[in-house]
């Protein structure tokens, strides 16, 4: 679970740790966020966070922003990953992959559907 941030340098550079870690451990590596209207990788915005150092104090308060707010998303998506899956059959192509137990009433759905088999 990552903590939100104030501003100071040593914080900034421990959060993208954290961050970075977090993404490396559920292989986020390719995930996008939207911090704008637009997608961003979300290995590019824990770059960002780490040019903290060198930054002008308004940009500072800005990343201190958008790193709260990816924490915000990290952690629920940590979450998610922490859930209890069910490993399911995609009908058509083979594929298998896992959905959150939580999805059950959606789960229930695609198989009622033949789109999946419960593995």
């Amino acid at each position: 679970m990552l903590n939100t941030i104030s501003c100071n340098v040593s914080e900034a550079l421990a959060f993208a740790d954290a961050a970075d870690a977090m993404v490396q451990k559920y292989g986020w590596q390719d995930m996008n966020v939207y911090p704008y209207s637009f997608p961003i990788k979300v290995t590019k915005v824990i770059s960002d966070i780490r040019d903290f150092p060198v930054c002008t104090k308004g940009s500072q308060e800005y990343l201190v922003s958008l790193a709260n707010g990816l924490a915000k998303v990290l952690n629920s998506w940590e979450e998610y990953e922490l859930q209890e899956k069910i490993e399911l059959q995609d009908t058509s192509t083979g594929t298998v992959f896992k959905l959150s137990k939580s999805d059950e009433d959606f789960i229930q759905e695609l198989v009622d559907r033949g789109l999946v088999i419960r593995v």
